[in-house]
């Protein structure tokens, strides 16, 4: 509404020099907060490389498992794009939750692919073998958290209008 206003307003009003106008509010109070998680979006996601790196001592396995991750993305925009629901702060945390989901994820893939690629395996085989193996703990891991915002976006919307934003990024990102 804010973007609409904005439009009609620069299309229609003149002001006189000194004379402006200043958003505030809400709208104010969610631009900080988006501003705030997209801040600390990226300091999670230095801090993750770090400890993906720690973890497999290699930068080039530290990136694969980040590379997927923007992927988890296409799952929570279609969410919100299906609802007809702009991207909000609620929102935004949700796709944190999906972030966290795909990075477990893939640390659980890359290092099985290190455990199988050490045994001597080729780089097909460690692929098809390795997907194979943990097929099931990563499809168990998108279900427990589907099924744990199922509630919040089946139910009554009463009292949930903050938590169902997120709860249907996580389930379509899941």
């Amino acid at each position: 509404m804010v973007a609409e206003a904005k439009e009609e307003i620069v299309k229609g009003v003149s002001f006189p020099p000194g004379y402006f106008i200043e958003y505030g509010g809400q709208f104010e109070s969610q631009q900080e907060a988006t501003r705030i998680l997209t801040l600390y979006g990226l300091l999670a996601l230095v801090a993750t490389l770090l400890l993906l790196y720690k973890a497999f001592s290699s930068l080039r396995s530290s990136l694969i498992v980040l590379a997927n991750l923007p992927l988890a993305l296409i799952g929570g925009i279609v969410a919100i794009y299906l609802t007809g629901k702009v991207i909000s702060v609620p929102s935004l945390i949700g796709f944190i939750g999906v972030f966290g989901i795909a990075a477990r994820n893939g640390i659980i893939l890359v290092s099985h692919y290190r455990h199988l690629r050490a045994e001597g395996r080729s780089r097909e085989e460690v692929v098809i073998e390795g997907s194979k193996d943990r097929l099931a703990p990563v499809l168990m891991t998108a279900a427990a958290a589907a099924l744990g915002v199922l509630p919040l976006v089946l139910g009554e919307l009463a009292g949930k209008e903050l938590e169902r934003p997120m709860a249907h990024v996580i389930l379509g990102g899941s």
